[in-house]
């Protein structure tokens, strides 16, 4: 029998370091941005990578999902034939589209920046210059759908280390060559380049090489079996994963999108300032559901239901409990945090991020319960949960943006997220009888109420970074100990689990 406490832990663990050191590295990034040129600049860049995020379903149109839910289930029917026409087939359709939609966007770039950045806000982008950036951005957008297919084969086969550390590589050779670039006066198509060089040149080489040689040394020697019968079992599992990837496309770029157009590129660059911060609470997230994903297929396909329901309480147990401090640290101290990262100007997005840290919360959560969606085969419902929530982010960010701009897109993502937490966790107790820990909840909720309470009464007395090391020192301690006094932490639950791991 698998031991799935050892294969969850040790996966989710190995997948939240690469991805919280990958997150840390882009933000360097941004911040390596936003010294150079200011929030001009960083909106000016991210503008044009929303812009290409909202054509990404049409180069994917879910494809890519499809090698998480039927690699696992071709290797446990030892199906190798039907695994590399998955591949190939996927791979292939995929470059093509991508191929397709980047090379519209290019030939047609300084129409489509003439459309994208307008001439009535403050500090008007140049058309030309942007039409330059969205093609140089173009080419790296087509390669990269190579390293995003063999991202999910190495998912697929639960080869945690290499799916991992993708994202990782990609950070530090885009990172260093954005470096390298800006201080050569390359500017804003300094980290366009450097992510492009990266996806053309370096991941390519690295990866097909792992997967060939280390994951899957069969892929040249075994016949290839792919069949009408497959490409439409991976295209009709890809198309219900659409409404997952429409909402993916509008709640990633359209707050960028948005701002740019009604407020110009400054308050963008605030935006994209505060928004990834939240990163640091969503790496658990995303981390805990890689595992989640072919983990629950597995256990759904054998009939062992039980284990599942227990698996997903006790994950949102130790995921409040993970996030919480992150969350309230940014709660605190939120335009602390932005000024002494990017400069005195971006504090003005502090009320931003606070209301962000509160959204993303919700949205752990809400990434636990889809995945296990998507891996029970129910990927239909977990989409229409996503497109319910893009749905209200793409009318409340109209409604709000054009007056209260930044704040309003925060509001806006914070009701988004709260509308499919709700929906998400409502679905999947129809299949799998999944308890909420109330009591843990509220227990981490005590510690929160008195870690603030205790922070906020040092202000008369302590200076700002005073007051952040006293709390954040006394307030671990509180932490701790509340969880533990409460039963909500205890020793024997984690002696269980390391015992499990070893």
């Amino acid at each position: 029998m698998s031991n799935y406490t050892k294969k969850a832990v040790i996966g989710a663990g190995t997948v939240a370091a690469m991805m919280y050191f990958s997150y840390f590295l882009g933000y360097v990034l941004r911040v390596a941005i936003a010294r150079f040129g200011g929030p001009t600049s960083l909106g000016l860049v991210y503008s044009v990578i929303s812009l290409f995020g909202m054509f990404s379903l049409a180069m994917n149109f879910g494809l890519r999902a499809a090698l998480l839910k039927y690699i696992p289930e071709f290797l446990a029917t030892k199906k190798l034939g039907e695994i590399k026409g998955a591949i190939i087939f996927v791979m292939a359709s995929t470059f093509i589209l991508s191929a397709i939609v980047c090379g519209a966007l290019m030939v047609f770039a300084d129409q489509v920046a003439y459309l994208a950045f307008p001439r009535n806000v403050p500090n008007p982008v140049d058309i030309s210059y942007a039409a330059l950036l969205i093609r140089v951005y173009g080419i790296g957008v087509i390669f990269s759908s190579i390293i995003m297919v063999l991202k999910n084969c190495f998912n697929g086969f639960q080869e945690v280390r290499y799916f991992s550390s993708i994202e990782v590589v990609k950070s530090v050779i885009s990172t260093a060559l954005t470096i390298i670039l800006l201080f050569m006066g390359m500017n804003e198509v300094a980290p366009l380049l450097g992510f492009t060089l990266t996806y053309v040149v370096f991941l390519p080489a690295i990866y097909a090489y792992l997967f060939i040689r280390k994951v899957f040394p069969e892929f040249f020697s075994i016949r290839t079996v792919l069949n009408k019968a497959l490409a439409v079992k991976l295209a009709g599992f890809g198309l219900n994963t659409t409404l997952i990837d429409v909402a993916g496309t509008v709640s990633g770029n359209i707050d960028t999108m948005v701002l740019t157009f009604y407020q110009g590129t400054f308050q963008s660059g605030l935006y994209n300032a505060a928004q990834p911060m939240t990163k640091l609470l969503t790496f658990v997230g995303p981390a805990i559901t890689a595992i989640v994903f072919p983990m629950s297929s597995e256990l759904w396909v054998t009939g062992k239901k039980e284990k599942l329901s227990r698996g997903l309480s006790m994950l949102y147990k130790y995921l409040l409990i993970s996030i919480f401090p992150v969350a309230l640290i940014m709660l605190l101290f939120p335009d602390v945090i932005l000024r002494t990262l990017f400069g005195k100007e971006f504090g003005e997005a502090g009320l931003v991020l606070g209301i962000l840290t509160v959204g993303y919360v919700f949205q752990s959560f809400t990434w636990a319960n889809s995945s296990a969606l998507s891996g029970i085969g129910k990927p239909k419902d977990a989409g229409m949960i996503a497109l319910a929530g893009s749905g209200v982010l793409l009318v409340l960010d109209f409604a709000l943006v054009p007056s209260y701009g930044m704040t309003g897109a925060g509001y806006a993502n914070l009701a988004a997220f709260l509308t499919t937490f709700l929906l998400s966790t409502q679905r999947i107790k129809t299949y799998v009888p999944v308890h909420i820990p109330w009591k843990d909840f509220f227990s981490v909720g005590v510690a929160g109420a008195v870690i603030t309470g205790l922070s906020y009464s040092l202000i008369p007395f302590l200076g700002i970074w005073p007051r952040i090391f006293f709390t954040v020192a006394a307030g671990s301690l509180i932490y701790v100990g509340i969880l533990f006094s409460t039963k909500s932490l205890v020793m024997e639950d984690i002696r269980h689990i390391v015992n499990r791991v070893k």
